[in-house]
């Protein structure tokens, strides 16, 4: 049987928990996901939302999309990217803020806003260099999230 795009989506999920956990966080799931994946209460009181998102066929690694990023904005949101393509997963620890400077935006004809960033494609916006040069610091960056 072939696995499903839902399916491979929530193998990231696991992925990152597992990951939270082994670091100690305070996480907290929804019990239903309309787009945070994910909650933790950091050390210091203050909650984080995460939404994780992931690429696993060759022809979409590293290319991550987000919808109507900007409803976020300054509310403590961190997208968490995940190119299962990789072994292991290449994985990226971006607060909102950095992913909507560093995406490229397009409007759905019902007048959304659809923000995709491609980890290994040139940012013409940052001197035309690779975004993967350009936000190294927040590869595999999990202090962001549990510190």
């Amino acid at each position: 049987m072939k696995i499903t795009s839902q399916q491979k989506g929530k193998r990231a999920e696991f992925l990152v928990f597992g990951e939270l956990i082994s670091r100690r966080a305070d996480l907290y799931l929804p019990v239903i996901d309309i787009g945070i994946d994910a909650i933790i209460r950091k050390e210091d009181g203050t909650c984080l939302q995460i939404q994780v998102k992931s690429t696993e066929a060759s022809e979409q690694a590293g290319w991550f999309n987000v919808w109507d990023l900007e409803l976020y904005e300054g509310k403590g949101l961190s997208i968490v990217c995940v190119d299962m393509s990789k072994e292991p997963a290449d994985i990226w620890i971006l607060p909102s803020e950095v992913f909507m400077e560093y995406a490229t935006v397009s409007k759905s004809k019902e007048g959304w806003n659809k923000y995709t960033l491609g980890i290994d494609s040139k940012d013409t916006k940052h001197g035309n260099e690779l975004r993967r040069n350009l936000l190294q610091k927040y590869r595999d960056a999990w202090e962001l999230l549990t510190v």
